[in-house]
């Protein structure tokens, strides 16, 4: 019996024919991270960064504390909780490009996104606003219009924006992509409108978080390419994001009542007021 007919009986047997022993046998892990534990993710991500970033003038003696030392340079636990704040924003926008391929109404997907942004702008301000001397109030959480009079008393030029208008503006470029795909001189100037508004409203991470988006949805079947991509733009200290990523399923887990949902939206604005309530206590 000749060498292919050994093959075909073996395959006859359901055995199939014989791996070499000189073949290396891969094995990779399944996917088991859903869209919601992604969520998760992202949000604890973005907690322990904003974290840092806030309340590191208030409290020096602890976040710049030395950790451990890396050769010539000292680790600090205000670094280390930067360095995993840099996976929050490729989940975010990962997240984005996979609600506007899922949602159902995008329409509605973006209106909640921009409400969001529009919601959280005080709390943004409020903890970008305040700093150990600051001689703000907590009647700027009631108030407003305190947050203006808060921007006169620094002298400062504050006029960033959230990073909701950066989701939203991501999501706003894939609909007209879709929309305006069988015209391509108009997608591309629309576009690149998005883009140019995503650039002067100044949010966090702005025209390159807004390109990032597109590209983890329009390579959404080409995953490894889009988070090398997204690395190169973002910086390498984003890449263990990606690493996360490797193990979504494309399910959309435990967040399925609209409740859930919107608490998801309500956590940025509501962890910024914490941050705020936090940071006039320590000043």
């Amino acid at each position: 019996m000749n060498e292919s007919e050994k093959n075909t009986v073996s395959l006859a047997d359901g055995k199939g024919p014989e791996a070499s022993p000189l073949e290396p046998k891969i094995i990779l892990p399944k996917p088991f991270l859903s869209g919601s534990a992604l969520k998760v993710l992202a949000l604890l991500t973005m907690f322990v960064d904003h974290t840092a970033a806030f309340l590191a003038p208030f409290l020096p003696t602890f976040f710049y504390r030395e950790l451990f030392r890396l050769g010539d340079s000292t680790v600090t636990v205000y670094a280390v909780m930067r360095l995993i704040g840099r996976m929050s924003f490729p989940l975010f926008a990962f997240l984005i490009a996979e609600g506007c391929f899922y949602t159902k109404n995008r329409v509605r997907y973006a209106v909640s996104l921009l409400v969001a942004a529009i919601l959280s702008k005080h709390a943004f301000a409020l903890v970008h606003l305040m700093t150990p001397d600051s001689a703000g109030s907590l009647r700027a959480l009631v108030l407003p219009g305190k947050v203006f009079t808060f921007a006169i008393l620094q002298g400062s030029d504050y006029i960033r924006e959230n990073v909701f208008f950066t989701l939203f503006f991501g999501c706003l470029g894939i609909c007209l992509y879709d929309f305006l795909k069988k015209r391509p001189v108009f997608m591309a100037c629309a576009i690149a409108a998005v883009g140019v508004l995503a650039w002067a409203f100044r949010a966090d991470y702005g025209l390159v978080g807004y390109l990032v988006i597109l590209l983890f949805y329009l390579l959404r079947e080409y995953r490894i390419a889009a988070c090398i991509a997204a690395c190169g733009m973002l910086g390498v200290m984003t890449l263990p994001a990606y690493v996360i990523m490797a193990f979504y399923n494309r399910e959309r887990g435990f967040i399925r009542r609209p409740v859930l949902k919107y608490l998801f939206y309500a956590f940025y604005p509501l962890h910024l007021y914490v941050l705020f309530v936090l940071q006039y206590i320590l000043r």
